[in-house]
């Protein structure tokens, strides 16, 4: 239609005037709602979809009152006390609610899951033993990774059934995706309720804790007015560890307090996992993801990794007399034992660590292509040099233990190296047979090698095999610091020291003085039934079989 020159805008009301279809193979351009003349149209709704709300039965309820006990019971025997035994029966009760809890709502765990839940057990026999706080933190954290793996496995298979190449994907989503998605979800598992029958439970229940919260002040002062009987407080503080004039029954309410924080941890790892609110993921998502973080050039990162063989190199034929000396036990002139053994141990150590670090870079950050042969050329090389820098540093100990004899920090050193070096020879082989899965296999290894540490009563071998080479011979002399560091794994020895006519004046008055505070100890602050371990009953036995040396030490303790 031809408007002609006097068009008049107020024909149309204001609004311009019909426009031409666009020409084809033109795009129009976008509406403008901004544009003079034009309404603004409001945006069309569209509906989203309603996230069905979670039903919680009386299952899970049950559930995630278990893991306020739970909390409570892990802040008791493994922070407030030295819970030994008590940290074995805590995790096999764990898991056999656990069991119970996957059995009645019909969850069959798979292979990978038992395994790891089987792992759990085995595991916790350690803390039988009564290990020294640092192996005792340890076995705690590879306790708690088992564990986390067996429950997300039980109901999560999506990236694959089995360890495999993706392992380091399962593992995370267990320690912390699953557990913080639902980190708050005990709560309303206890006080949701739904339908009348369940509303009827959760009141009851509610009515449960409220009363038991209410009788915490009456109950704490009765036990303080009837506390004047001796073998009253003694049963109470065999039984329940209560005792107000220490303030240990206040210790009971901290530890149900913080407690809660590992209850919500637990039942969070629950609840994402049967009701799947973390994302799904499969092998390929997996794949693709690690794809998209190796965002590192080769060639910047082989440019990056020459010069540190190079000085790896330069470091071997600068050094060989000197350090493959450890091989044949020969010193060098002018070094003594000690002095040998510390010389460069720990920053072997520290290059073996970083080491690891760049080959886990490279592993995670640098690209692949074709068949990655300059990348399986410079992981075997660096593989090689960290392998021949292990047994160096290893040799080097193994010299100064048999000079001077065993202690946990040594023992610890050794499988620290020992296991660095079979993680490094896992990653050599790799490069050899490029499907070898290194996390699951590094892993095994690791878990096989400490597992044994744990479960072999490190602290009970260390004293023994001391013991007997002194009496063999050998010319060692242990202090109140070693046999401090071993605790109840040492007292057994220590009689056997401090009684024999071969060993020096200084050992026999250490182990002396060791048994006599052991015993003042053992009078004052006797151990809870949670408190005992297998070495603390053997040490029993062991001084009951002392020779009365009561006296005073002429050295001072």
């Amino acid at each position: 239609m031809n408007y002609g020159t006097n068009f008049d805008p107020n024909m149309h009301n204001g609004a311009p005037p019909p426009q031409a279809p666009p020409p084809p193979g033109v795009v129009p351009p976008p509406y403008n709602p901004v544009q003079p003349g034009y309404a603004a149209v409001p945006p069309m709704y569209v509906p989203q979809p309603i996230v069905p709300r979670r039903q919680y039965g009386f299952a899970q309820k049950l559930m995630a009152l278990a893991m306020f006990f739970f909390g409570y019971l892990f802040m008791r025997v493994f922070v407030f006390e030295d819970g030994s035994i008590g940290r074995t029966v805590f995790t096999l009760l764990l898991l056999l609610a656990s069991a119970g809890y996957m059995a009645h709502t019909g969850v069959k765990p798979g292979a990978a899951s038992v395994l790891a839940g089987i792992l759990t057990g085995v595991l916790s026999l350690g803390f039988a033993f009564g290990l020294p706080d640092g192996l005792g933190l340890l076995l705690t954290a590879a306790c708690a990774l088992c564990y986390t793996y067996y429950v997300y496995k039980a109901y999560d298979t999506g990236i694959e059934g089995f360890p495999g190449r993706f392992l380091d994907f399962d593992l995370m989503r267990a320690l912390f995706a699953a557990p913080f998605s639902s980190f708050g979800s005990v709560f309303p598992a206890v006080f949701s309720t739904t339908g009348e029958k369940n509303k009827r439970i959760s009141k009851k229940l509610g009515l449960i804790l409220l009363g038991l919260l209410i009788s915490i002040i009456p109950t704490a002062i009765v036990v303080g007015l009837l506390s004047y009987d001796s073998n009253f407080t003694t049963l109470l503080d065999q039984v329940m560890g209560i005792d107000l004039l220490e303030g240990s029954a206040w210790s009971h309410i901290g530890a149900f307090l913080l407690g809660i924080p590992v209850a919500m941890y637990m039942y969070g790892l629950w609840t994402s996992c049967a009701f799947a609110v973390c994302r799904p993921l499969t092998g390929e998502h997996c794949a693709e993801k690690r794809k998209r973080a190796r965002v590192l050039p080769q060639i910047l990162a082989f440019a990056a990794m020459t010069p540190m063989l190079f000085v790896y190199l330069i470091f071997f034929i600068s050094q060989f007399k000197y350090y493959t000396a450890a091989f044949t036990g020969v010193l060098p002139r002018g070094y003594s034992y000690a002095e040998y053994a510390r010389s460069g141990f720990f920053e072997l150590c520290a290059v073996i660590a970083v080491n690891g670090i760049m080959v886990l870079l490279l592993f995670l950050l640098v690209r692949r292509s074709g068949r990655n042969g300059l990348a399986r050329l410079y992981t075997a090389l660096l593989s090689l040099s960290t392998l021949i820098l292990a047994v160096t540093a290893a040799s080097k100990m193994l010299l100064y233990v048999d000079a001077y004899g065993l202690t946990l920090r040594r023992v610890s050193t050794l499988c620290f190296i020992l296991a660095m070096a079979l993680v490094f020879l896992v990653l050599l082989l790799q490069t050899v047979i490029p499907k070898l899965p290194v996390v699951p296999v590094s892993l095994t290894v690791i878990f096989v090698l400490f597992g044994g540490l744990m479960l072999s009563n490190t602290p009970a071998w260390i004293s023994h095999y001391n013991t007997t080479q002194i009496l063999a011979g050998a010319d060692w002399e242990l202090d109140h610091t070693y046999f401090d560091q071993l605790g109840d794994a040492a007292v057994a020895d220590a009689v056997t020291l401090e009684k024999s006519e071969q060993v020096d004046a200084q050992t026999r008055e250490a182990a002396r003085n060791f048994l006599n505070r052991w015993e003042r100890w053992e009078k004052e602050e006797a151990p809870r039934l949670s408190e005992y371990s297998l070495n603390h009953i053997r040490a029993e036995q062991a001084i009951k079989n002392r020779e009365p040396f009561r006296g005073v030490s002429l050295r001072t303790e």
